[in-house]
């Protein structure tokens, strides 16, 4: 389903294990599970060596303008979060459980991260919030039918290794008229399309000759999660295009994607830095009316 990018040519192969220090294994559609597979144990590892740090950085969120962006930005999705029954998925530190539950949300985090989950209740153990963290696997839910009013899943999606699994189990555990609102970008195909690499070559130029700094989005969290963003299916296609496809061809389902949402939710420094890969929402309405 949709125009799967497959990598173009050695000359770009040599041009990326070149710029980034890691061999440029670009993955088929042959050996991509088995290397999802080998891979899982060690993005989890991963995850949580990184907690800590996304705690920090979820800390400057919440003491920052972001705190209300998000909950308006929740807000114009599903209207008043109070009383509301929030599934966010891939919580890490448990921004979205701190700043939904304070409006009266009732919200379950869940991540595949011990640590993350760790660092996410440490967050709101002051914090008296209705609040419930749980280590679950976002592709297959340990949840009953139809018990959300809303799924939230933010910077998560791109690094699903089934992504068509998890968007069915997120549809199951929604009410009906309920949302899912998938915050995400287009953060790693230009690893595997070479007219995006080249854009995103000079735009790095362009950064470092404003700013005198290396961006560090494309340069270092590239390199950290190197090994498993190539072996990652979601990696090789455009998006939002191929979720549109899924959810109306396969689901029959009405989406609405917002390609503006950056605007609100960055920093004006954030939307340059990020600004070869700006983030979008897809609105999923479960049953349309």
């Amino acid at each position: 389903m949709g125009n799967r990018t497959e990598p173009q040519n050695t000359k770009a192969k040599k041009i990326l294990a070149k710029t980034f220090p890691w061999p440029a294994q670009l993955y088929t559609p042959e050996n991509l599970y088995m290397t999802m597979t080998q891979n899982a144990k060690q993005f989890e590892l991963d995850w949580d060596s990184y907690a800590q740090n996304y705690s920090t950085k979820i800390h400057q969120e919440l003491y920052s303008f972001k705190r209300n962006a998000w909950i308006r930005e929740i807000e114009r999705h599903i209207g008043c979060l109070s009383s509301k029954k929030i599934l966010d998925v891939g919580t890490g530190p448990g921004f979205f459980p701190i700043v939904l539950g304070e409006k009266g949300a009732f919200v379950t985090g869940i991540d595949n991260s011990e640590k993350m989950l760790d660092t996410a209740r440490a967050n709101c153990v002051h914090r008296n919030l209705p609040i419930s963290f749980q280590k679950m696997n976002a592709e297959t839910l340990d949840f009953p039918d139809s018990i959300f009013d809303c799924v939230i899943a933010r910077n998560i999606t791109y690094a699903l290794s089934n992504p068509e699994k998890a968007y069915k189990e997120w549809l199951r555990v929604l009410m009906p008229n309920g949302f899912l609102l998938i915050y995400d970008a287009n953060w790693f195909h230009f690893l595997v399309n070479e007219e995006e690499y080249k854009n995103v070559m000079l735009f790095l130029n362009e950064y470092h000759n404003i700013t005198g700094y290396r961006n560090e989005t494309y340069e270092d969290e590239v390199v950290k999660f190197s090994s498993h963003i190539l072996s990652r299916p979601l990696t090789y296609y455009k998006r939002p295009q191929w979720d549109i496809l899924f959810f109306q061809k396969q689901m029959g389902i009405c989406v609405k994607v917002d390609y503006n949402v950056h605007t609100t939710a960055y920093s004006l420094d954030e939307q340059f830095e990020y600004r070869p890969t700006p983030l979008f929402v897809i609105e999923v309405k479960k049953y349309c009316m």
